[in-house]
């Protein structure tokens, strides 16, 4: 399975954990629900994005689209809602083009490993 095959975004709700469900956005941060594979608050991630700078936000984004692509057979990965994460945090931010072009970069690092 290549990273273009995951449907955009992936869904946040992958947590063995429970499900890490999105309850909703503000002008702060999202607001998450659930623990991480590692019983870590999901909150805490939602938190330390919305804490980044465009710029860093799109180079976290591209990491963790990449890893939810090459971990397409755990579909428990933290990575999968942390991408979807990712997903939701542009679209608070009001340009969900950061999203978009972090995935492109994603994508483009995983054909150059083909």
């Amino acid at each position: 399975m290549s990273i273009t095959d995951l449907p955009l975004p992936y869904q946040l709700d992958r947590n063995r954990k429970g499900p890490v469900t999105l309850t909703g956005f503000d002008v702060h941060a999202l607001h998450l629900s659930g623990r991480s594979n590692y019983d870590r608050p999901t909150q805490e991630f939602a938190d330390k994005i919305a804490a980044m700078d465009d710029e860093a936000f799109v180079k976290e984004t591209e990491q963790y689209v990449w890893l939810s692509a090459f971990a397409s057979n755990n579909p428990t990965s933290d990575y999968h809602w942390m991408a979807s994460a990712c997903y939701y945090e542009a679209q608070r931010r009001g340009d969900p083009e950061l999203y978009n072009r972090a995935w492109r970069r994603a994508a483009s690092q995983a054909e150059e490993g083909d």
